[in-house]
């Protein structure tokens, strides 16, 4: 039986991850009629609710890598909206940060807002 709830934890996991990846995946459409700065601002309150609710356990690695994700399809966005004039520049952490995107790591070193 302990076997069983070790899978259950996993499966339930692993369909957290993707539900939370298919919610990034919908705000950063790439037909959406917006630009880069409201996108963010509509993922920021995902990445933060996911975030703090999650950031109690050994989770360094899988932030990185769901911050990793959540760059690259910000950086698909802004692909499609450019001008076909322009060579395809990708946004570095900081340039992205500066415009107001929450990363997870940055949540496992600051307190939640909600809790002070």
């Amino acid at each position: 039986m302990v076997k069983l709830k070790v899978v259950g934890c996993l499966l339930k996991r692993e369909l957290l991850l993707k539900k939370f990846k298919a919610e990034i995946k919908y705000r950063t459409r790439r037909q959406q009629p917006k630009n880069l700065e409201m996108v963010i601002a509509s993922i920021n309150p995902a990445i933060r609710g996911w975030g703090n609710y999650f950031k109690e356990g050994t989770v360094k690695k899988r932030f990185g890598e769901l911050d990793g994700y959540v760059r690259a399809r910000l950086r698909s966005f802004r692909a499609k909206k450019r001008n076909w004039r322009i060579i395809l520049y990708t946004f570095p952490k900081p340039e992205l940060e500066k415009m107001g995107l929450v990363s997870l790591g940055s949540l496992l070193d600051h307190p939640s807002p909600a809790t002070g």
